[in-house]
């Protein structure tokens, strides 16, 4: 019952705008970038950051690596892949779902390639700018030998993500041209799902306020359903998206019609 009354609320909008977290990543087996003394010498948000960029590049640019090499081996799970046929299904239907993750790995960006519907709004991890001639983003290359410089200014390049001591919006207002026409998708939306995420990004959270208050509808997919904006006009999911969101994907668009 859950997930066709989940599925109407998808239907009988006309614009669906979806935030997702690191939890879309995790049946991947991406590691969470927080204090793990198992995998990290360090809070992974102390190295990434601006201050690390400055003082000790090596050591900000040997824990990209690391953390690269952790995911090269990870595969996009059901989740992606259900995303993917949300969006398509529903360009199909002549409706709009616009995508942001708060996931630097890179996979949903894998998984699919309507690029212009997709908000990394952490970043990329496999891509890198250089802070001085705030150039476009490219590529990440090396093996972690030496520091990517800036080919230009022959400054340290820095991870194209969004670092520990600095704000997304400082940062993605300039980096990214697509970020206001993002946070306009996100206000004017019919529909918000939020998968795996606690929304613990400042913004996002203040997009789901805004739908909270003009009392549009919210699906939550997230087994642990814990945080505290859950309430009033919020359906919620309480199961592993890697298997809740494709059942709602089925639901909202079954593979017969």
């Amino acid at each position: 019952m859950k997930y066709r009354a989940a599925a109407e609320l998808v239907r009988s909008a006309k614009s669906i705008f979806m935030i997702t977290g690191w939890g879309l990543s995790a049946p991947s087996g991406i590691p969470r970038l927080t204090p793990n003394k198992e995998l990290w010498e360090q809070d992974p948000r102390a190295l990434l950051s601006n201050t690390m960029l400055q003082m000790r590049p090596r050591k900000l640019w040997e824990f990209t690596f690391k953390y690269k090499s952790l995911i090269a081996n990870c595969t996009i799970n059901p989740a992606h892949t259900a995303v993917k046929n949300l969006h398509s299904k529903l360009k199909a239907q002549g409706k709009g779902l616009h995508v942001t993750t708060l996931a630097i790995d890179g996979f949903l960006r894998k998984s699919w390639e309507e690029m212009e519907d997709l908000t990394e709004l952490h970043g990329n991890v496999n891509y890198m700018r250089c802070p001085q001639c705030l150039g476009k983003k490219v590529d990440v290359i090396g093996d972690g030998s030496e520091v990517p410089v800036c080919d230009k200014c022959k400054k340290p390049m820095r991870p194209h993500v969004v670092f520990g001591d600095e704000s997304d919006l400082k940062y993605f207002s300039y980096a990214e041209p697509k970020f206001n026409a993002m946070v306009e998708k996100g206000l004017q939306s019919d529909c918000m799902i939020v998968v795996g995420s606690m929304l613990e990004n400042g913004l996002m959270r203040g997009l789901v306020s805004d739908h909270l208050t003009a009392k549009k509808p919210i699906i939550n997919i997230n087994k642990e359903n814990d945080g505290d904006w859950i309430k009033g006009n919020v359906a919620s999911i309480t199961e592993a998206c890697e298997t809740s969101l494709p059942k709602l994907v089925d639901e909202v668009c079954p593979s017969n019609t």
